[in-house]
């Protein structure tokens, strides 16, 4: 197999509308015990993702009971007041962000 074979995608399973994200494949090899498929996720809403992994020639792969939770939280802000017409540069702190632009 190689990285262009496999596509890996999340589904939310407890959201009232359901989230799907498409997951970069980067890499996919084999170590001494066993195969391998290495992926970069982007971040997406905070939930609980099922898992899905297909191979365009061999189908499905099993992922029964293999999931993601994603957990994003906002723990300070500052400032706490701006100016009325915008421009404030605000700080958020917190966990689970992305360096990515």
């Amino acid at each position: 197999m190689n990285k262009d074979d496999i596509e890996v995608s999340l589904v939310s399973t407890n959201l009232a509308t359901p989230i799907t994200r498409k997951i970069n494949v980067v890499e996919v090899g084999t170590t001494s015990t066993g195969h391998y498929i290495k992926a970069k996720f982007g971040g997406s809403d905070s939930a609980i993702y099922q898992l899905i992994v297909r191979s365009r020639t061999y189908g499905n792969f099993d992922t029964t009971g293999k999931t993601l939770t994603t957990i994003g939280k906002v723990t300070d802000y500052n400032p706490k007041s701006g100016s009325v017409h915008g421009g404030t540069l605000i700080t958020i702190d917190g966990y689970h962000f992305s360096d990515d632009y």
